[in-house]
């Protein structure tokens, strides 16, 4: 089945957008580049469907640059742990801590509350 074509105007009427800020998301990467046929630029479906995913992030509050890495990661087949950088996350350590080992007694004396050694009970007066 062959896609519809639109000029830019066209484009813009069936996606809401503007003419500026599809040139606009053109020039960020964000759109991909129409089709050049002779002086006139053809868009298609897959521009408008873009257009539709980048209007749908931005009403859920996404920002230009987070939707382009998002568009970019799904356009190169990368999952979502790599757009959001839990590959890293996961790879490299949990925490900067060191392990060590106490005794009990040193345990007690850390943790030994204003009523240590008189059986845990609170006398009252």
């Amino acid at each position: 089945m062959d896609q519809a074509e639109y000029r830019i105007e066209d484009l813009a009427h069936h996606s809401g957008a503007t003419v500026r800020t599809i040139r606009a998301y053109q020039d960020r990467g964000l759109l991909p580049k129409p089709e050049r046929r002779g002086r006139a630029n053809v868009y298609d479906d897959t521009h408008l469907a873009r257009l539709h995913q980048i209007a749908d992030l931005l009403d859920r509050g996404y920002t230009l640059a987070s939707i382009k890495e998002l568009l970019q990661a799904w356009d190169e087949g990368r999952g979502l742990g790599g757009v959001l950088g839990l590959v890293a996350e996961v790879d490299g350590p949990w925490t900067d801590e060191t392990s060590g080992r106490i005794t009990r007694t040193e345990l007690h004396a850390l943790f030994a509350g204003p009523h240590a050694g008189d059986g845990g009970e609170e006398s009252e007066a």
